[in-house]
């Protein structure tokens, strides 16, 4: 009679004749698996920091466009400012040279700002030299009268408990302290006193004697046995008074520190101002950027210009670039910023310019404004053909020994404003990318940033040459390793059907 299977016999038959789903199966419960031990294991942070330092060096902000070499030397040179033409100096066919005035506008307004700015100037920078005085003398007053809270302080040898009393108002910012004993003397009692001042005077009960030059006085109600000292400290904590003294010496330092910011950033902002009114004094006048032949002259003495207006037309004998700049980076460029220019056609040669002339009116393409600048090159070569490709970059501003950092360096916090982590000056340089551990964590130190190139950043104010850095912050985890591990299920995943077998029989005695 046959027997009838078992239940592990229909299991191992069903895994013989459905590989494919066990094999399904088998891979299910092993992700299940591994991620219920991966839940389970504890993993911990690890940070490290890439330590650099501040530096001091030359930093140059720089914008990039590419056009064409100037299939014309023609160059228009427009006003800058607004005005009646007070002065025309040159007519076709002249020659100019570089800087040369070619016309004056009416400069009546320009001058009186000027000299305003100029006048301003000056004043914040007087009310600073007031204010600094104003406030050393109100300071020094302030340290005199916390110096004057003063007391005696009797030894514990000292063989009676007579105290002296101090009297008077000390008159010096000078610190220390005055060290008294008593002795017999021909006239009686004397005392000797030393450290800030060195005298000594007859002890005279209820009467004052001084203390040398300073303002001080002591006085004993009765005569104290010889040999007794005491120490008076200039300013005594222990003394009444000295904590409200010094609060107000604190408080008037303070105050002190906000008056004298307050005009330092007066002198920054009539510095600014004074700036931008010579600028706009000597926008009135209007010169050649390069040296050339006036080719049309196109106002007359008399006339109203306004800001952009052609003024004349100069033939170069000069090789340009006419480079199209976005509205972001026209901003920053000026006539007469430096420039350099390259060549696809020729990848050896770098030739040297300067901007000479900025539209005044842009050019919208796809929604774009662009603004054409020409770059007058500062030499020619016969390699450099009409309307080929080149690339420029403008030198839109110089820092010359500027404190400069990596620009990875410099964060922003939900306000707006900048900083940097700074480390201490113990903490070893980093070589790679990988960082360090630090024991301490970074402070947050807030920085005023200047200008930037691709690379670096400047620091107006925040960081000093060799300052410690952090560059970069690098965030990992480690995991713990485990006591235990899962059996792995995917190990002869392709014999699935015989491992099954296998542990059928072994579960069932080998049958």
């Amino acid at each position: 009679m046959e027997s009838q299977p078992t239940f592990f016999n229909k299991i191992t038959t069903w895994i013989k004749n459905h590989k494919f789903w066990t094999l399904v199966i088998v891979l299910i419960l092993a992700f299940a698996i591994y991620e219920i031990v991966k839940a389970a294991t504890p993993t911990t942070s690890t940070t490290t920091y890439v330590i650099g330092t501040a530096t001091e060096g030359a930093i140059v902000s720089t914008v990039t466009g590419t056009g064409q070499v100037s299939s014309s030397n023609q160059i228009t040179i427009p006003a800058k400012s607004s005005g009646q033409i007070t002065s025309l100096r040159v007519q076709a066919g002249d020659t100019v040279s570089v800087g040369q005035v070619i016309a004056s506008i009416d400069d009546t307004s320009a001058a009186i700002s000027l000299k305003q700015a100029q006048n301003t100037l000056v004043k914040a920078k007087q009310q600073l030299v007031d204010d600094t005085a104003t406030q050393s003398l109100s300071l020094q007053n302030q340290q005199i009268t916390l110096n004057s809270t003063t007391l005696a302080v009797a030894s514990q040898n000292n063989n009676d408990s007579v105290t002296p009393t101090i009297s008077g108002s000390y008159n010096s910012t000078e610190k220390g302290v005055y060290t008294i004993s008593d002795y017999s003397c021909s006239g009686g009692t004397c005392i000797q006193y030393n450290g800030i001042e060195t005298g000594f005077g007859l002890i005279t009960p209820n009467i004052p004697l001084a203390l040398g030059t300073r303002g001080l006085y002591i006085t004993f109600a009765t005569t104290p046995r010889v040999l007794d000292t005491w120490t008076i400290s200039v300013p005594s904590p222990l003394a009444s008074g000295y904590l409200s003294q010094t609060q107000n010496l604190t408080t008037a330092q303070q105050n002190d520190s906000i008056v004298l910011a307050n005009d330092q950033q007066a002198i920054n902002d009539a510095t600014i101002s004074l700036e931008s009114a010579q600028l706009a004094y000597d926008d009135t006048f209007v010169t050649s950027p390069i040296s050339g032949i006036i080719g049309q002259v196109s106002v007359v003495k008399g006339q109203t210009v306004s800001s952009g207006t052609t003024i004349v037309t100069l033939v170069g004998n000069q090789q340009y670039a006419d480079i199209p700049f976005n509205e972001v980076d026209v901003a920053k460029i000026k006539v007469g910023d430096n420039a350099t220019a390259t060549f696809d056609a020729v990848p050896d040669l770098t030739i040297t310019g300067k901007v000479v002339s900025i539209d005044q009116v842009g050019t919208v393409t796809s929604g774009v404004v662009n603004y054409n600048v020409k770059i007058a090159f500062d030499v020619e070569d016969a390699r450099v053909k009409s309307s080929m490709s080149t690339t420029i970059v403008v030198a839109t501003d110089v820092a010359q020994n500027a404190i400069v950092v990596p620009s990875s360096a410099v964060k922003t916090d939900s306000s707006g404003n900048s900083y940097v982590l700074t480390v201490p000056s113990s903490t070893p340089v980093s070589t790679g990318n990988t960082g360090i551990a630090l024991t301490t964590t970074p402070t947050q130190t807030p920085v005023t940033t200047g200008i930037s190139d691709d690379i670096d950043t400047q620091i107006l104010s925040g960081l000093s040459n060799g300052d410690e850095i952090v560059t970069k912050t690098v965030t990992g985890t480690s995991t713990t390793a485990s006591t235990t591990s899962a059996p792995s299920l995917l190990s002869g995943a392709t014999g699935g059907a015989r491992s099954a077998s296998g542990a059928t029989r072994a579960l069932t005695g080998g049958r």
